[in-house]
């Protein structure tokens, strides 16, 4: 809710008469919205180079309109990524007055480091970084969020045996990066 401020004048008359007064109080109260963000549809892991979408929301908690809203995604911490926001749609109002329980709803385009197809590239994570605001947003406690997405390489292998034998061992990963606590150029047994 808002904060209120009160103001008291009184207005007498001049002497002999100066008990006889005139009071005016006058409340003023302000506003405020509460506008908060989540970054939801982005997938987990993405391949160097990939596109991947997914969606950024701003919500006014209220009580009040919420005034020149805004709702953006960028490149976050860790960096790397490319992060457009297209036009956000409004639930209700429009985000110059976005309504209490309002959303606005943004889709967003990520372009992960690296190069698709090309040489191993080591895993690492990147952050989508996720802001709202709006001119009388007291709480700017939930106005950030951050997504992070793991960029993961794999390289194709190729691997042969006779046709129907099994047990048959293949160093499927000795050209890619993978995680820490995995083995590099770990052996893996098709049964």
């Amino acid at each position: 809710s808002g904060a209120a401020f009160l103001a008291t004048s009184a207005l007498c008359a001049p002497a002999p008469n100066a008990t006889q007064c005139d009071t005016a109080t006058l409340t003023v109260t302000a506003t405020a919205a509460d506008m908060s963000v989540a970054i939801t549809g982005l997938p987990v892991t993405a391949a160097p180079g990939a596109t991947i979408n997914g969606t950024i929301t701003c919500t006014n908690a209220g009580p009040a309109t919420a005034t020149n809203a805004t709702c953006v995604a960028s490149a976050g911490v860790p960096a790397g990524a490319t992060v457009t926001t297209g036009v956000c749609v409004a639930s209700a109002g429009t985000a110059a007055a976005l309504p209490n329980l309002a959303t606005l709803t943004c889709p967003v385009t990520v372009t992960m480091p690296g190069t698709v197809g090309g040489g191993d590239t080591a895993q690492t994570t990147v952050g989508i970084f996720g802001t709202t605001s709006a001119t009388n947003d007291t709480n700017a406690a939930n106005n950030t969020t951050t997504a992070p997405v793991n960029v993961i390489d794999a390289l194709d292998d190729a691997a042969s045996g006779p046709g129907g034998a099994t047990a048959q061992t293949a160093n499927l990963a000795a050209n890619d990066t993978i995680g820490a606590g995995a083995a590099a150029g770990a052996a893996f047994t098709i049964q």
